[in-house]
C-alpha cells in the first residue's frame, strides 16, 4: 500500500515538471521567433550619428531629472513643473479627553506607507501621505473608526486664524444684531 501511493505521488510530480518544461519550452520558442521576425523586419542600421542624438534629447535639455520626488525633473533655465501631492488629511480626535500624539498617529497610519504627521493641538493633526491612492485608502478605512475622524484637508475652513476670525465677526453680527434691536425696542 505504501508502494502504491509513493508510485502515485512520484507520478504526478513528474506529469507536473513535463508542464512545467513545456511551458518554458514554448515561452522560449516565442521569444526566438518574435525577435527573429523583428529582426527581419527592420532594415539593418549603422551607429546613430551624434546629430540624431542630439535632436532625440533636446527636449530633455537643462532638465535634471528625481527619480523618486513627486515632480519628474527640475529645470535649469525655466519653470518647474508643477508638484502633484495628494491632498493633506485633517485628524480630528473623536474623544476629547485623549489628546492626539504625532508618535501613536504615525504607527496608525503606517499601513498607508511613509506618512508625516503634524500636530495642530491636542485635538487636530494633519496627516501627508505618499500617493492619492493611499490617501483614498486611509479615507476609506478612517471612515467608521472609534476615535479618529478623518477628513480631506480644507485650507479655509480648517484654518485656525479663520476659524477665529469667523467666530469674531460671527459674534461682532450677533452683538450688533442685538444692539440693533435693543436701540429699536427702545425708541
Amino acid at each position: 500500500m505504501f508502494h502504491q501511493v509513493l508510485t502515485a505521488n512520484t507520478k504526478r510530480n513528474v506529469r507536473h515538471f513535463l508542464r512545467k518544461i513545456d511551458i518554458y519550452l514554448l515561452v522560449t520558442n516565442c521569444i526566438t521567433v518574435i525577435g527573429a521576425s523583428l529582426c527581419l523586419l527592420r532594415p539593418p542600421e549603422g551607429p546613430l550619428p551624434f546629430s540624431k542624438f542630439l535632436r532625440v534629447l533636446k527636449p530633455f535639455e537643462n532638465l535634471i531629472h528625481l527619480s523618486r520626488a513627486r515632480v519628474q525633473h527640475v529645470n535649469l533655465t525655466g519653470p518647474d513643473p508643477p508638484s502633484v501631492r495628494p491632498q493633506w488629511l485633517y485628524v480630528t480626535s473623536k474623544v476629547k479627553k485623549k489628546p492626539l500624539v504625532a508618535r501613536t498617529l504615525a504607527q496608525e497610519f503606517s499601513q498607508f506607507g511613509s506618512v508625516d504627521v503634524k500636530i495642530l493641538d491636542s485635538q487636530h493633526a494633519l496627516v501627508a501621505v505618499a500617493q492619492h491612492r493611499r490617501a483614498k485608502d486611509v479615507l476609506r478605512t478612517f471612515r467608521r473608526h472609534k476615535t479618529l475622524s478623518v477628513r480631506p484637508y480644507n485650507s479655509f475652513l480648517d484654518s485656525p486664524k479663520i476659524k477665529i476670525a469667523l467666530w469674531c465677526s460671527g459674534t461682532a453680527v450677533v452683538l450688533s444684531a442685538v444692539a440693533v434691536y435693543l436701540w429699536k425696542s427702545w425708541t
